[in-house]
């Protein structure tokens, strides 16, 4: 429940009718600081966090499209020059992804929500931004401790396969490979761990 209200803190300040404590995301008057921090970890707040954090990303989502030259041909319909990538397995903008994850004030390391986002591509097809950023911020403490769990798990199977493909090319020196790893970017390191979490679907997760 932290989570949820650390999400998207409200404001502390007073509020424009002059209660003493203003959340600026539901617009909602506290007259103390118990009923302030019960109404940041309840549902409505949660529910107008998730709202607003898909504005945000949706807002990204449009910067990062003006970014590229728009061409238009036929009947005027505007065509992208170089759409924006996407994150692997999923219909998102990767810079929406990523820059949602950093947004959330707990500690998500890359990769836990990424996953989380793919895996949801999978259960629910056609589910939608507002949909996935939704569904993680109702997620248990327990939920997300397995997620993280699991993500260890992940990440040694990224780097066994980015290995093994090094070795391949006649890439042998761990320095080397450990060079060419952190030259990828965010969306070719994100495809690495996209291929190990099938894998890992197939042979299942290490409990522990």
């Amino acid at each position: 429940e932290e989570g949820v209200a650390a999400a998207l803190p409200s404001s502390l300040s007073s509020a424009p009718h002059g209660a003493a404590f203003w959340c600026e995301v539901c617009e909602v008057e506290c007259t103390t600081l118990a009923n302030f921090q019960t109404h940041c970890v309840g549902k409505k707040h949660a529910k107008e966090v998730a709202r607003h954090q898909s504005k945000l990303a949706k807002a990204a989502m449009s910067d990062a499209d003006k970014e590229h030259v728009a061409v238009y041909v036929g009947n005027h319909r505007p065509v992208l020059s170089s759409p924006p990538e996407l994150l692997p397995g999923t219909p998102f903008p990767a810079d929406a992804v990523r820059g949602w994850r950093e947004m959330l004030h707990e500690l998500v390391p890359e990769g836990v929500f990424e996953r989380f986002c793919r895996d949801q591509c999978r259960a629910l097809p056609g589910v939608t931004w507002e949909d996935v950023t939704s569904h993680w911020l109702y997620l248990s403490e327990a939920e997300k401790q397995v997620l993280h769990s699991q993500q260890k798990q992940v990440r040694a199977m990224t780097f066994r396969e980015h290995n093994v493909e090094m070795r391949q090319m006649g890439v042998t020196e761990h320095h080397n490979i450990s060079k060419n790893w952190n030259s990828l970017d965010y969306v070719h390191q994100q495809e690495y761990s996209r291929r190990a979490e099938e894998r890992l679907a197939v042979t299942g997760y290490a409990q522990k």
